[in-house]
């Protein structure tokens, strides 16, 4: 019996962690964990998303139980990724850091799109004079990084957003600053978020990479540590092939041969 090729697309499993109570097909490194509805932001497609976090302290909502982030070294290790680039990257030291990595075989051309949420307890802005400004010695950030299996040199990382995330210096305005932050719900660990987002990237080279997003906790050379932590919701990631005209002709002729021999057994 012959059949017809079908082409093979690329997959992220589980990619809206509905798998829970575990990650399964991710590896997770640092304090990582499956969420709900209950913090209040999210989860953006099912029931369940994924919260990671440079450190949690278990007090605020009864589903976030206390945890704390890895090492840079151990995170970039999980990531496929340099050892000291997340510094290099961030112009500080990561004191901790969490994530969740996949690896996943893209062809050339297929789009990658995620929806992701940074979380932080560094900076907030209530409109009143008991607001706090970010700063650069505490700028905690939240990162996608993907990187060619096997080749950590030619690794990307991206930033998503960090504690000064739509930041305004300008101190006529309510709490003395602009911010595109906005405050939590109250069951939520972490005080400000800049709410759900949606990133996309596209593949450039066919072949198997290590994706990853995740959070560090940064801390400018020279600064005493503040022990204040953030986090990063993500969610609903869908993998869009791109196809080539010649494909798409080549798709139509084959499918035309198909219905002809199908035609032809009657």
């Amino acid at each position: 019996m012959s059949m017809c090729p079908i082409a093979a697309l690329a997959q992220i499993g589980n990619p809206g962690f509905e798998d829970a109570p575990n990650f399964h097909l991710w590896s997770t490194f640092g304090d990582a964990q499956i969420e709900g509805s209950s913090l209040g932001s999210g989860p953006i497609d099912g029931v369940n998303q994924a919260l990671l976090a440079s450190a949690t302290d278990g007090t605020v909502n009864a589903n976030v139980v206390a945890g704390t982030g890895d090492s840079e070294a151990q995170v970039e290790a999980g990531l496929g990724i340099s050892g000291g680039s997340l510094a290099t990257f961030s112009g500080s030291q990561i004191v901790l850091s969490s994530a969740a990595s996949q690896s996943v075989t893209f062809a050339a051309g297929d789009k990658v799109t995620f929806s992701w949420d940074f979380l932080t307890n560094q900076t907030y802005n209530d409109g009143t004079a008991n607001s706090i400004a970010p700063s650069l010695n505490w700028n905690d950030f939240s990162f996608l990084t993907l990187a060619p299996s096997g080749n950590p040199s030619q690794a990307q990382i991206v930033k998503l957003a960090d504690t000064f995330y739509g930041y305004v210096n300008n101190s006529s305005l309510p709490g003395g600053f602009g911010t595109g932050l906005t405050i939590t719900p109250s069951t939520d660990p972490f005080i400000s978020e800049t709410g759900y987002q949606t990133y996309s990237f596209t593949v450039q080279t066919s072949g198997t990479y290590i994706l990853g997003v995740g959070v560090a906790h940064a801390v400018l050379t020279g600064a005493a540590d503040d022990g204040v932590n953030s986090g990063l919701l993500v969610d609903n990631f869908v993998v869009t092939p791109a196809p080539e005209p010649a494909s798409i002709i080549g798709f139509g002729v084959l499918a035309t041969a198909c219905l002809r021999r199908r035609r032809g057994r009657r």
